[in-house]
């Protein structure tokens, strides 16, 4: 018995999805195969040889094929395109940071989305919120309890609610005009200063920067000293973003790097 196979492929899964649908519409019975986006050769050649003894149909979906086409999302970073912004003139410096998506993301990608769409994430740059790690318990291997305090601080908040602000200032322009829709989140219909809180303390997320958990000076909360040695131990430091006094005012990579640096020649040199 052989089969009819029939590919479908394409980088706008929603129209892979409903061409599928038509096509089954033709069947009394199929079989289907929905590939990843990074398949093989050799998965797409072996789901083409796959027969069912209760269909004579095959349909082979490949959603986003980058391999094929070049493009799509694994094609890039989607972190293309950023950048600083200072919303108040009592502000000394940029005190909010965005980023923007080509994409519709819902919880840092675990959720796929049910359109498309465009995201400009914000956070404001020297959150003032503070949170603590204790022990557990006397065991070991325990996890810490940790709390995070997020938006404890009035500041915070009224930074957040600010960066809503901007956002949509920016994302109105002319210029994106042609690929605008109707606001998702967190909508039109938000205006007010209750509806916003509401909105950030349901929906904002940490955002893969954490520091300064092991502070470096000189104050009974400082961990290590200016030569990134543990208070009261001999011959250990501590050498990763954790040693930051404050969080910088951008993404931690480079400063890190920096740190590091300063910590090879410390060493080297037995500082």
């Amino acid at each position: 018995m052989t089969n009819d196979v029939y590919f479908f492929y394409g980088d706008e899964p929603l129209l892979i999805e409903e061409a599928v649908h038509q096509k089954m519409k033709e069947f009394s019975g199929y079989h289907q195969e929905v590939l990843p986006e990074t398949v093989s050769v050799d998965a797409i050649m072996s789901a083409a040889q796959s027969t069912s003894l209760f269909s004579a149909q095959t349909l082979i979906v490949l959603k986003n094929p980058w391999f094929l086409f070049k493009k799509g999302l694994l094609s890039h970073s989607h972190l293309e395109l950023g950048g600083f912004v200072n919303s108040h003139s009592k502000y000394k410096h940029p005190n909010i940071q965005f980023h923007f998506f080509p994409a519709f993301v819902i919880d840092h990608g675990l959720v796929e989305p049910d359109r498309h769409g465009y995201q400009l994430h914000a956070s404001p740059n020297h959150p003032k919120s503070r949170g603590h790690i204790t022990l557990n318990s006397s065991n070991p291997y325990d996890y810490p309890k940790i709390q995070f305090n997020y938006l404890e601080h009035e500041d915070d908040l009224n930074q957040t609610i600010e960066c809503i602000h901007v956002a949509r200032k920016i994302l109105s322009q002319k210029s994106l005009k042609p690929y605008a829709g109707k606001e998702i989140g967190p909508g039109e219909i938000v205006q007010s200063n209750e509806l916003f809180e509401e909105y950030i303390r349901s929906k904002a997320e940490t955002a893969y920067h954490p520091s300064c958990t092991l502070k470096m000076g000189i104050d009974e909360m400082a961990v290590v000293d200016e030569k990134l040695k543990i208070h009261g131990l001999q011959n250990i430091r501590v050498v990763d973003a954790s040693v930051m006094p404050e969080i910088t005012s951008g993404n931690l990579n480079a400063p890190t790097l920096m740190i590091a640096e300063k910590a090879s020649d410390l060493i080297l040199n037995n500082i």
